[in-house]
Formats: C-alpha cells, structure tokens, sequence
C-alpha cells in the first residue's frame, strides 16, 4: 500500500505541473482582485481585499487549477495505457486508495500553498487591515465571525494559514470529486470543471434551497470566516472531521465504480 502510494506522490510532487499550478493560483487571484478593486486597490487592505475575493465567481479557478495536478490521473492512466499494469501491482482497493490519497494531497498543497504566497505578497503594497474603519468596516464584520479572535489579536499570519488551510481542504476534496467523476465521464476538461461548477452552485444557490443543507456545504463548513463558530481549535477540528467523512465516503463509492469497471478491462 504505502509504495503505491509513493509511486503516486512521486508524480506529482516536485513535478512542473504542481510548480506551474501553483504560480497560476498566485496571479489567477490578482485577476480576481483586480476585477473587483483595481481603481481603489492601494487605498485598501488584505482583509478586506481576500474576502472580495472569496464571493467572486472566478474564484472556482482555483480549484480547477488545484484538481489539475493529480485529478484526472485514472483518465490518463486509461488513455496512455498505464492502467494494466497498475491492476498487476496492485488490488482495486489499493489503487483508489492511493489515488484518493494523492488526488487530495495535491490539490490541498497546492492549493494552500499557492493562496497563501497571494495574501503574503498583498502584503508588501498593503497593510493588513484598516483599524481605524476609514475605508470599510470589513475589518469588525470578519473578526466578528469565525477565527475572529485571532484577527482582533493580530495575529493575521496565523489567521491567513488557518484560512488557507480550510480553502486548500475544499480543493482537496473536489480533487477527488474529480476522479469519481472521471470514472464516468471519458473527457479531462469537462471532469476537472463539473467539481468546481458544483461548488459555485451550491454557494450560489444551495441556501435558497435549503438551510439545513447549506448549513453542511463545503463553503459553510471549511471557509472558516463564514462560521459561526469562534473557536480556531474547534473550527480546525469540525473541519477536518468532516473533509475526512466525504473522503471516505467518496473514495468508497470510487471502489466500488472501479470494481464493476474492472470487470470490463
């Protein structure tokens, strides 16, 4: 198990596809940002700059960006042939097992990666927050919510890694949306979209539906300023339990699809 699972990793990690990834995720958010504040961007902050940021539309870039890397690794497999001699190796088990792995490894690192460098170098024209509310009040509408505290403390690095960590967790989790659905769908540009489409759609459109359903979506759940919940520990700890539940849940639904194609091969 552990060397398929490092026969995966090697191929991604240190690969020019994350590398080239990650850069893209850098400058596709100076885009967005520079979309929604170009004319008064030196006049504002990073706080209120980021979470600009998150409501826009082109936002989902990032996660198509992030599921890139090792999310259409099974359609690759298939269509290069690969896959034969990956049965031989291994059981079906082992092989989702590792692609599920990997699939959400890379997207989360690149994710959390590539975010976190965009709101650092925000920093060397920007100042953290406007104090003093003379531009906005984003400031002491986002410190009343989740991680909050930590803002109020200025502890903004802190803040933004907690951050970029729930953001790279959904990316994680859509990269393995990803390869259940190139186990259905034979074309990589429409399976690396359709996650990132069903994410903007439920953002957009999931709490008009149903609040109990929305209170669980991902936005909800693992972009920690939109919580309700105070506490980082607590937020970090819900967070990761419940990207492991639809880990789980999702890689297991993988195995299954994979044993009945298997049956094909």
């Amino acid at each position: 198990m552990l060397n398929i699972i490092n026969a995966d990793a090697k191929r991604w990690i240190c690969s020019r596809r994350f590398f080239i990834n990650i850069v893209a995720i850098f400058f596709v958010n100076y885009l967005v940002l520079s979309q929604n504040v170009m004319k008064e961007l030196l006049a504002t902050n990073i706080v209120y700059d980021v979470d600009i940021c998150m409501e826009d539309p082109f936002f989902t870039m990032n996660f198509i960006l992030s599921s890139m890397v090792f999310g259409t690794a099974y359609y690759e497999e298939k269509k290069n042939g690969f896959l034969k001699f990956c049965k031989i190796r291994c059981s079906n088990k082992e092989y989702i097992i590792s692609k599920i792995t990997n699939c959400f490894m890379s997207a989360f690192m690149v994710l959390f990666i590539g975010l976190f460098l965009w709101i650092l170098s925000l920093r060397l024209f920007l100042p953290w927050a406007d104090l003093e509310g003379n531009v906005s009040d984003s400031f002491q509408v986002v410190s009343s919510l989740g991680m909050g505290q930590i803002l109020k403390a200025h502890h903004f690095i802190l803040y933004y890694i907690l951050y970029s960590v729930g953001i790279g967790m959904i990316g994680g989790i859509l990269a393995v949306i990803t390869l259940l659905c190139s186990l259905f769908i034979n074309n990589a540009m429409v399976v690396e979209v359709i996650p990132a489409i069903l994410y903007y759609l439920s953002h957009a459109y999931l709490d008009n539906i149903s609040e109990k359903a929305y209170f669980w979506s991902l936005e909800q759940v693992l972009y920690f300023p939109n919580s309700l919940w105070k506490s980082p520990v607590l937020l970090l700890l819900k967070g990761m339990g419940y990207t492991a539940v639809i880990v789980v849940i999702t890689g297991f639904v993988c195995w299954k699809v994979f044993d009945n194609l298997s049956d094909i091969f």
